[in-house]
């Protein structure tokens, strides 16, 4: 049995020779005794606030009578007191007097308590790179990267060995002798920092965070929650947070980052197993607010919220995750996420010992109701916001109280680069609590380079904004506005639709309420919405000389506004007051000594030019900005500029761009860093890269044909390559028109598992659709079609159909030019499956056909496979189930000699359309034989698909024990794997099986959670499937009343969603039900019943339906027509093998001849009741 860790438990340099002075070791044994600062203050007679000094350090040697309380309090033994008692005389712990180098947040270099200043620009990206790499050497070659990332002047090696001399002297000044060294040694190939590990934070947090995993795995939790604790203490913000992008964009700076999320990760689970989540909230808060999009943070923190008894915080957490990855990335939360909300749902926690610690005060808390977050999506202020008061003012007119006064939308005019969206942004922010109910945001992209935005793309962002499941947007685009409308019906809302193109793009998206404001901007006039929409118009101009001259002050600095007051107001001038040229002249100014009348000299030389030839256009003064910008950029800098305008999609990352310019990504972060010194690159999250659609207009005439087509080979060629390689590892069984994607760019990224491919793509999913398009239009077929293949599992899966159906439309138009019938035929088959996906089933059929003759003419094997599935499974939900059978059949022929994947579902769809037809022992053998199938391709999920619906076929034949059996093996591997709808789905039937045993308890138990599961993942055909298991535990309970409402709303559901199957069921169970309670309405619903199951070929459920309808004949006593029903039942359970279905034609059949008078032929069909409730292990026949 492990120990928990105390100081003297430790050896020698573990991790409480870190733990820090007294305080931290006071605290760890407060904790571990699982108190909080107030009771354990109030057991030892001290007030809270001594405690919690003590325990930050402000009272370094407390009193030996106080140290007595706090044992007795805490119950520490003899050897822990004097343990104390040794940390209280000694006071600070050994080697404070050390140096020490912190870069876990803004680089620091302290001696003992003392900051040790380090000025030097040089001298920090030194220290910086050599504590990154330490204790392995840094390179020559590294270090001239970083210290001069544009470029080594040509004396540059003995610079180096200047730096590394002051910095050696700055490292060894003032230190006592006894302290361990901390200098710069040489090494063949570089330098290296000699330090002791626990002389840098980052060497302390990798041994405390070391420690803690191997008493983990021990196990032993409380050790290495407090290891977690102290490792975690030691971090002030990201690594090098206030150096350069290439050092904080370092790899090692990356993966100490990534260690970070990893031992937080870690903390919170340990927390949760201590049951003390509450400790783990506020660290958990800090790492979302740093890595917001992390779904392995969120789900613990909706976890540990939930556990403290903050069930609304956590469900707001999920909402805003949700909301966000959707605006974001298009991609629903992962199974973890949605798996820790279906926990909270279900209240399947430990509860904390205390409650929660509150979120920081500046996290905005959610209000309103629990069936969605407060959307929140007005991008960030901008840096400096100047002037604009009467445009503010006009803007209020959208919160005016006065009904005269209040207008419902503004439109925003003026013409590029004017400051049209910081207006609406900053007023947005400013007047944000108008808005209660929140505020949706987008870019219309109205006037930019990238397509233009659909007002039926927008209402599916919006309506999945407010809440609305995936599954229940609406394709059509007048109804999803209708929908929209409906949803802001009694909101208050604030709208800001961003560079709209006209007003037909932004007439879908304004809702009627009258409590919602929209805010547009746009570089058109947008008379139309004026004339009869009832907008406002507010036309936006130049800054006035006082505003201009005031953000120029801002940009450059006041004080030398005023020493050349006369120039700045004359540079103002020349740059037209445009705020953009404003901006780019400060940023010219801040990166030289000119001054500002030189500067001024040089801009109005150049603008001269451009107003002769074009009289009044503003555009020129912009032009004459970028132009002087663009020069005074070194060369390698001016390449970089101009080929960021070819770039597809928003942005690039630095990987991305070293890519287009064929360098190295040091070299291109160091490009991309300049240039966003400059103002002419806008540098967003993650280290994504974008272009002012002005400057990528710009950029796009400066480069050269030859050029544009070069760079344009690299970065698609980049492109294919990550994203075959990502879809290999994610979709290794999705077959492809052609799997060559070309050679490794010599800078290639390498996916180490599912998460970082996963992450990669949904990362660039936005410039990969882009590129498709692009590539397709600019005469690089082969690359589009073959990147529009490598992308559509991803697109496929995450149900990105709007992208998905306009990547394969240009697949098409580049197969079709490329003569490549394989790719013609991979690209009608994801149009098709587009187009089922949208309910347009007559088109994808159509187009499945198509895909299919290309495959024949193509001679391939595995689109012929592909497409016969598609249609089989197309067949299949409109109910045609024997062409159904025909089609999947043929498909599982030519996939028989092919990969096993496809075998496997092609095996997997012929047993459930078995099942359906009643053949049962068949579809026992499909999915006998699929799981062996599975198993050999080591898919444990496929495994456990294939063992659910053989449970559910077990049941069918009357095998109940074993059904549980099986769907108790699986039910784990699906909860482990996340495949949510697998578990409802085994839920469901293992209501079902205990039901039929007679344990109607547990099967309503089962239901209930089965339908909690179905709601979270609001897909109403699982939904209508827990609700039949339900209705079935309440009709063998005689709750008929609740069953008889629960056959409903599964009989609602099933034909929402246009399934006959749970149709047929839920009318067989209400008609049982019916006949106690309604009897003059139980007949027509279960000829109803009986007709449906004809209709579609539903051999064992159209027996149930007769079984239900002599059911219904007996009761209402007429028992002859009762004989006649029955006997066809019998003869239907008899050739399908559903055992309880013949049992059940037994009973009617018994209770009819009883009836009649024949008690001998009765008691025979009773007593074969009673002989197949034996053989099916006890079922109970009602």
């Amino acid at each position: 049995m492990s120990e928990r860790m105390s100081a003297a438990d430790l050896p020698p340099g573990g991790p409480a020779d870190e733990a820090g002075p007294f305080g931290p070791r006071l605290q760890s044994f407060r904790r571990r005794a699982g108190l909080s600062q107030e009771v354990a203050a109030l057991r030892a007679g001290i007030s809270t606030r001594a405690l919690r000094d003590i325990e930050r350090g402000r009272v370094q040697r407390p009193q030996s009578r106080t140290l007595q309380r706090l044992a007795d309090a805490l119950g520490l033994t003899g050897g822990e007191l004097a343990d104390l008692l040794a940390a209280a005389r000694t006071g600070p712990p050994r080697g404070a007097g050390r140096p020490r180098l912190l870069i876990l947040g803004p680089l620091s270099l302290r001696r003992g308590q003392t900051p040790v200043p380090v000025t030097s620009p040089m001298l920090r990206r030194l220290l910086a790179l050599l504590a990154l790499k330490h204790p392995e050497a840094a390179t020559q070659q590294e270090i001239t990267d970083i210290l001069w990332p544009s470029g080594p002047p040509s004396s540059h090696q003995s610079l180096i060995h200047t730096y590394v001399s002051q910095v050696r002297q700055l490292l060894e000044a003032g230190g006592p002798r006894t302290a361990p060294p901390l200098t710069v040694v040489r090494t063949p190939t570089g330098y290296r920092l000699e330090a002791a590990r626990n002389q840098i934070d980052l060497g302390l947090f990798d041994k405390l965070l070391a420690h803690a995993q191997r008493v983990h795995r021990a196990p032993d939790p409380w050790a290495a929650y407090e290891s977690l604790t102290r490792a975690l203490q030691w971090w002030r913000g990201p690594v090098l947070a206030d150096a350069d992008p290439v050092l904080r964009l370092h790899p090692a700076a990356v993966a100490a980052n990534e260690r970070r999320v990893k031992a937080v990760l870690l903390h919170a689970d340990t927390a949760m197993l201590l049951r003390r989540p509450e400790e783990s909230v506020p660290v958990l808060w800090d790492m979302v607010n740093t890595e917001p999009l992390h779904e392995g943070l969120h789900a613990r923190l909706i976890l540990a919220l939930a556990s403290c008894g903050e069930q609304a915080a956590a469900l707001n957490v999920f909402g805003r995750l949700r909301d966000r990855l959707d605006e974001e990335l298009g991609i629903a939360p992962s199974a973890e996420v949605r798996d820790a909300h279906l926990r909270v749902l279900r209240q399947q926690l430990p509860l904390a010992q205390r409650p929660a610690h509150p979120p920081p005060a500046d996290r905005t808390t959610l209000t309103g109701p629990l069936t969605g977050p407060v959307p929140a999506q007005l991008p960030a202020r901008t840096g400096c916001h100047v002037g604009r008061r009467q445009q503010m003012r006009e803007l209020d007119a959208l919160v005016s109280p006065d009904p005269v006064r209040r207008s419902h939308i503004m439109a925003v005019v003026g013409p590029p680069g004017v400051g049209k969206t910081a207006l609406a942004t900053h007023w947005a922010h400013a007047r944000r609590e108008h808005f209660e109910d929140g505020q949706l945001f987008v870019d219309l992209r109205g006037h930019s380079p990238l397509p233009t935005l659909r007002p039926g793309d927008v209402l599916a962002q919006f309506l999945r904004a407010l809440g609305t499941p995936p599954d229940q947007l609406p394709s059509d685009e007048d109804e999803a506005a209708a929908l929209y409308r409906t949803l802001l019906a009694d909101k208050q809302m604030l709208i800001v639709l961003d560079n709209a193109r006209d007003a037909e793009q932004v007439r879908p998206l304004i809702p009627g309420a009258q409590g919602c404001a929209v805010v547009i901007t746009s570089r058109s006039q947008l008379a139309g919405l004026v004339a009869s929409d009832g907008a406002r118009q507010l036309g936006l101009d130049v800054l006035d000389p006082d505003d201009a001259r005031q953000l120029l002050g801002s940009t450059i600095g006041e004080s030398r506004v005023a020493a050349e007051e006369e120039a700045a107001r004359r540079l103002v001038r020349v740059c037209g007051g445009l705020p953009l040229a404003i901006r780019i002249a400060g940023a010219n100014l801040l990166a030289r000594n000119t001054g500002i009348a030189d500067y001024c000299g040089e801009l109005a030389g150049d603008d001269m030019l451009s107003r002769l030839h074009i009289e009044g256009d503003r555009r020129s003064t912009v032009r004459a900005a970028f132009d002087l910008s663009y020069r005074a950029l070194p060369a390698p800098v001016q390449r970089m500029f101009r080929l960021l305008s070819l770039m597809p999609g928003p942005d690039l990352t630095v990987d991305g761009a070293a890519a287009l310019a064929d360098s190295t990504s040091a070299e291109a972060a160091a490009l991309l860093v300049s240039l966003a010194d400059a103002h002419l690159v806008q540098e967003g999250a993650a280290g994504r890269f974008g272009l002012h659609d002005l400057l990528r207009s710009y950029a796009r005439e400066l480069v050269s044909r030859e050029e544009a087509h070069a760079a344009r080979q690299r970065l698609f060629d980049w492109y294919l390559y990550h994203t075959d390689a990502a879809a290999r590892l994610l979709y290794p069984t999705e077959p492809a028109a052609d799997p060559a994607a070309g050679t490794a760019p010599s800078a290639a990224l390498v996916f180490s598992d599912h998460g970082q491919a996963s992450e990669w793509l949904d990362s660039e999913r936005e410039n990969l659709a882009c590129a498709v398009l692009q590539a397709s239009g600019a005469g690089f077929t082969a690359i589009a079609w073959r990147l529009a293949e490598s992308l559509h599992g991803y697109l496929s899966v995450g149900m990105y159909t709007g992208d998905c159906l306009k990547v394969a439309t240009a697949s098409l138009f580049a197969a079709v030019a490329d003569g490549e019938l394989r790719a013609q035929a991979a690209a009608q088959l994801r149009r098709a499956e587009c187009h089922r996906v949208l309910a347009n089933n007559a088109q994808a059929l159509e187009l499945f056909g198509s895909a299919l003759d290309l495959a024949r003419q193509a001679d391939w094997l595995d689109g012929q496979a592909l497409a016969l599935r598609r249609i089989g499974t197309a067949h299949q939900e409109s109910g045609a189930l024997r062409q159904a059978y025909e089609h999947l059949s043929q498909a599982r022929e030519l996939t028989r000699r092919g990969n096993g994947a496809g075998t496997a579902d092609d095996i997997t769809n012929l047993g459930l359309i078995c099942w359906k037809l009643g053949r049962l022992h068949e579809s026992v053998e499909h999915f006998s034989h699929v799981a062996q199938l599975f198993r050999d391709l080591n898919s444990a999920d496929g495994e456990a698909i294939s063992h659910t619906n053989l449970g559910i076929a077990f049941r069918a034949l009357g095998r109940p024990r074993d059904a549980i059996r099986v769907l108790g093996e699986t039910l784990p591997i699906h909860l482990r794997n996340g495949n949510k709808l697998s578990e409802t789905v085994a839920l469901s039937c293992l209501s079902r099986a205990y039901t039929d045993l007679g344990d109607h308890s547990t099967g309503r138990l089962l239901a209930h959670t089965a339908l909690a599961a179905a709601q979270a993942l609001c897909d109403r055909a699982l939904e209508a499937d827990a609700f039949l298991a339900l209705g079935a535990a309440q009709e063998h309970a005689r709750e008929l009343t609740d069953a008889a409402d629960s056959y409903r709303e599964a009989l609602h559901l099933a034909e929402v969603v246009n399934d006959r199957f749970p149709q047929v069921a839920a009318l067989v169970g209400l008609a049982t039900v019916q006949v106690c309670q309604e009897p003059q309405t139980a007949p027509d619903t279960a000829e109803r019943a009986v007709a449906l199951a004809r209709e579609a070929e539903f051999r064992m459920l159209e027996g149930c339906a007769l079984n239900a309808l002599a059911y219904v004949r007996v009761r209402l006593g007429e028992s002859r027509t009762a004989l006649e029903i029955g006997r066809a039942a019998l003869a239907l359970h008899r050739e399908t093998g559903h055992r309880p279905g013949e049992a059940r034609s037994h009973l009617v059949l018994g209770t009819a001849r009883s009836a009649l008078g024949a008690r001998h032929e009765a008691f025979e069909h009773w007593r074969e009741v009673l002989r197949l409730s034996r053989a099916m292990g006890g079922v109970r026949i009602r």
